[in-house]
């Protein structure tokens, strides 16, 4: 059992929590104030409890306007005081086009920027964050302390940056500390409801939990579409969440028999589009 799990592995948490808490106490004085950035996730979940039992009370949420709305219940009930809010997601996406793996300005629109601006107003500050080298291959050399390259203000520190995922969930488990119900419905990873990154059968899971969420997006994909002249198979498999498509997604358009243009050189501008707009069945 996972009860089993935690208890033979008790030591073990020990250690990461001693480490961890100790390295934010090395750094939570670097800036004249500290915080941790909660995303509601589980990664930020033990964060938060490692920084308050570092000393740290202060945490701040940046609610996008597209989250679950089981995110933030969460919130809420964590006790996260300062919520910022992002920008306007359905005004930006006429400016910006729509949000890929590959052009992730939501993430700055939405989350960067209003932390940015709030910082403008608080002054610098130390910030504990829950990114973890195993998460993906560009964290993976992710240094454990760092300046915001986007926020000079902000000094991100990492204590759980050498974690795997299991560790994560054995320790909350551990300290009983709550999490997002979302992990226990089927979801890998939490944030907004309609990312392009989240996987296929997470949509599908947000299309089963909140339909009405999913159907406004699958709505606007549907008009995009028919405006590009993309076929709406190729909405259904999840082509529209890459400018460019990746070997593994144009392999799959092969086997679908759509025929796509050749990739584009590193150095042409892409479209809006990663899909011929003349696109013809094989």
């Amino acid at each position: 059992s996972w009860g089993e799990a935690v208890r033979v592995n008790v030591r073990a948490l020990k250690d990461l929590e001693r480490t961890a808490v100790r390295f934010i106490r090395q750094h939570m004085d670097d800036r004249p104030r500290a915080n941790v950035s909660f995303s509601g996730g589980k990664d930020s979940t033990v964060v938060l409890e490692l920084a308050r039992r570092a000393g740290i009370t202060d945490a701040y949420y940046v609610d996008t306007g597209m989250e679950f709305p089981e995110t933030q219940a969460f919130v809420k009930e964590t006790g996260i005081e300062k919520v910022i809010r992002g920008g306007d997601f359905w005004k930006d996406i006429k400016k910006y086009g729509l949000p890929r793996k590959d052009d992730r300005w939501c993430c700055e629109r939405l989350k960067l920027q209003p932390v940015k601006d709030w910082l403008s107003r608080q002054g610098p500050c130390v910030t504990v964050q829950g990114n973890r080298w195993y998460e993906s291959f560009m964290r993976s050399t992710l240094p454990p302390v760092v300046e915001n390259p986007f926020n000079p203000l902000q000094l991100n520190i990492s204590p759980i940056r050498n974690w795997r995922a299991l560790e994560v969930f054995l320790y909350l488990w551990w300290r009983k500390v709550p999490y997002n119900p979302l992990y226990e419905m089927g979801f890998e990873r939490v944030g907004c409801w309609h990312c392009p990154a989240m996987l296929q059968s997470e949509a599908a899971r947000t299309k089963e939990l909140h339909p009405a969420l999913a159907a406004r997006w699958e709505d606007y994909l549907r008009t995009w579409a028919q405006k590009e002249n993309i076929p709406q198979r190729c909405v259904d498999l999840g082509f529209w969440r890459w400018k460019e498509l990746p070997p593994k997604m144009r392999e799959l358009a092969a086997q679908e028999g759509i025929g796509l243009p050749k990739p584009r050189l590193k150095t042409q501008m892409a479209t809006n589009s990663p899909l011929n707009p003349n696109l013809v069945r094989n």
